[in-house]
């Protein structure tokens, strides 16, 4: 029978970090945040139910600033007043043992004023 390396466990060289394996699900945007970028309960369980196989987790981009909102529902950590929200979806991230990323953005230029 095969033996598949992306099963076991890795640790990356530089950091005492390890993830479970090496299925990682990449960032895709879902645009389930509300207007504002607050996390919304949805989204809590959009990402808890991809969640649990894989070793590493990486959001949907969040916006670092108000400037630099590329779409309406995209997240947003540009505010402390985020934190809570942004925790309980790194919890729901990591309930089973997935490491949580979170995939920091601005749109920088190609923003729009309407949004």
């Amino acid at each position: 029978m095969t033996k598949y390396s992306f099963l076991q466990p890795y640790t990356f060289e530089n950091k005492n970090i390890t993830l479970k394996n090496r299925v990682v699900i990449p960032p895709m945007t879902e645009r389930m945040s509300f207007e504002d970028g607050t996390v919304t309960s949805d989204e809590i369980a959009y990402y808890a139910q991809h969640t649990g196989g894989a070793g590493m987790y990486i959001t949907a981009v969040s916006n670092v600033n108000s400037l630099g909102k590329g779409f309406e529902g995209e997240l947003s950590i540009a505010d402390d007043r985020f934190l809570p929200g942004l925790s309980d979806l790194a919890s729901s991230i990591k309930k089973n043992g997935t490491k949580a990323i979170i995939q920091i953005f601005s749109a920088g230029r190609m923003s729009s004023t309407a949004i």
